[in-house]
């Protein structure tokens, strides 16, 4: 997936134990990975337009654990949990 700026890719690459989160710059040779941590079950990554941090999704006792990572500084924040009710 495109950063919003148009100048890096976010991608997920499968290891024989795990899943990757990687970021390929525009001209660059290598992918940086981000998130390289067989104990991290990644399900699923994306970087929203306008957005500067990527939202990574854990699968964890079969709940979503989802994650905000800023692919520059690496500093990650948990997104949630929520107060129930309206």
């Amino acid at each position: 997936m495109w950063s919003p700026d148009g100048k890096a890719v976010v991608l997920t690459a499968e290891t024989e134990t795990h899943r990757k989160v990687g970021l390929w710059r525009l001209g660059g040779n290598a992918v940086d990975w981000l998130i390289d941590d067989p104990d991290r079950p990644i399900a699923d990554v994306v970087w929203p337009r306008r957005a500067e941090e990527i939202i990574v999704e854990e699968m964890r006792d079969t709940r979503p654990v989802v994650h905000l990572l800023h692919p520059v500084t690496r500093r990650e924040r948990l997104f949630g949990p929520f107060p129930t009710g309206n």
